[in-house]
């Protein structure tokens, strides 16, 4: 490899940085550690946030209950429980133009 070539990037992680100078670098790392930084919203949970803002423990109760008829998601996210959907999740079979009908 030549003195002026990038090193080869990793497909799992992107590109590999620009490495030209400390600063950005230093960028480049928050950028990708940015996502496990955050803590999950409930005040006395310190786990790191995986989906919607609250931990893996905490989604499973939110949607448990939700389940059981005794609260909604509007409501999870009024009371500021869960923070808001950010993106369609799965297309229903009466919506998915793939799904063969019975």
């Amino acid at each position: 490899m030549n003195e002026n070539e990038n090193p080869p990037s990793d497909s799992a992680t992107g590109p590999a940085p620009e490495i030209s100078g400390d600063n950005q670098l230093q960028v480049a790392v928050k950028k990708r550690n940015a996502k496990a930084k955050a803590k999950c919203i409930i005040e006395k949970c310190s786990r790191p946030a995986k989906t919607r803002g609250v931990c893996g423990s905490h989604f499973a109760m939110a949607i448990r209950s939700i389940a059981q008829g005794k609260t909604t998601d509007a409501q999870l996210v009024a009371d500021g429980l869960l923070l808001p959907k950010t993106k369609a999740g799965r297309p229903c079979k009466s919506t998915n133009p793939y799904t063969p009908e019975a």
